[in-house]
């Protein structure tokens, strides 16, 4: 992870992203195909939203924002990103709040009672 993203902060200060966004594609493809993305990105998800925001990558910036969403708003440093995807964070976070509260709502409605309850 530190190598990637000091490959990004170089290549950006060189008005390079575009080849390294290109390969960084192709290993989170590979990292995709042998499921180890999920992995490494639930280990850090700040860091890695940070990177699919700078590199431009859908794939990786969906699996950190949800990981991120789903446990906010434990994690130190999202005030470093961009107001809007802030925001959006904070909606996704209240988005995932009522879907538990709605689908424990459902399951509560689903147990059967205790054998000596009948």
């Amino acid at each position: 992870m530190p190598l990637l993203e000091l490959v990004a902060v170089i290549a950006e200060r060189y008005e390079a992203l575009d080849p390294i966004r290109s390969a960084f594609v192709s290993l989170c493809q590979d990292w995709q195909s042998k499921k180890t993305l999920w992995a490494a990105v639930a280990t850090q998800p700040l860091r890695w939203l940070k990177l699919s925001v700078k590199l431009e990558n859908e794939l990786v910036y969906n699996e950190a924002f949800g990981h991120l969403a789903g446990s906010y708003p434990e994690f130190q440093g999202l005030e470093d990103l961009p107001a809007g995807i802030a925001k959006a964070l904070e909606a996704g976070a209240c988005q995932i709040r009522i879907m538990r509260y709605e689908i424990n709502e459902q399951l509560a409605y689903m147990t059967p009672p205790d054998k000596g309850q009948c």
